[in-house]
């Protein structure tokens, strides 16, 4: 199943109260993890031989799930004078006929990189123009220092379809 009915509806309300994101319970499932959403997410968007494009550096395991759905990881590695943030134009570099899907973490672990609206808006475009899924590993988006602000990639609502928001207790 996907979870107790209760959670899953309680899961819903706080993305609607915390960041406007509507979703119903039958569109929440809970796991046994981040790592096993993340993981699923790749097994049930990808096919043996298509792409997922990883942006560097990122959670070691990203290769490995990318490799359990016999699926090839295409690394990134957006640049220091951007503050380490994908760009679109690195984005559309990468992006093949085979490209199926992205893994996108933000609030980012390790660098602390932290994508604004206007930092996902180019790739939530480019997304929705390709086709391509997205997997948004928010898990971290309770964890701002400075005044920052989190801005999820599934607030587009042009790709709402194609995106897979994973979030953790854990964190």
């Amino acid at each position: 199943g996907s979870g107790i009915l209760e959670l899953r509806k309680a899961i819903s309300a706080d993305l609607k109260g915390r960041l406007g994101l509507d979703y119903a319970p039958e569109e929440v499932a809970v796991t046994i993890g981040g790592k096993f959403a993340i993981a699923a997410a790749v097994l049930a968007s990808c096919d043996p031989g298509d792409e997922v494009i990883v942006p560097l550096p990122c959670f070691p395991s990203y290769f490995d799930q990318v490799r359990l759905a016999q699926a090839v990881p295409v690394p990134v590695a957006p640049e220091e004078g951007n503050g380490f943030r994908l760009t679109r134009a690195q984005l559309e570099a990468a992006c093949t006929p085979r490209t199926k899907l992205l893994l996108l973490n933000t609030p980012h672990n390790p660098t602390g990189v932290v994508y604004s609206r206007a930092d996902l808006a180019p790739l939530a475009a480019f997304i929705r123009e390709t086709g391509i899924y997205a997997v948004a590993d928010e898990v971290y988006e309770r964890l701002l220092f400075g005044g920052l602000k989190h801005a999820s990639l599934a607030a587009f609502s042009e790709i709402r379809d194609q995106v897979f928001l994973v979030n953790s207790f854990s964190k």
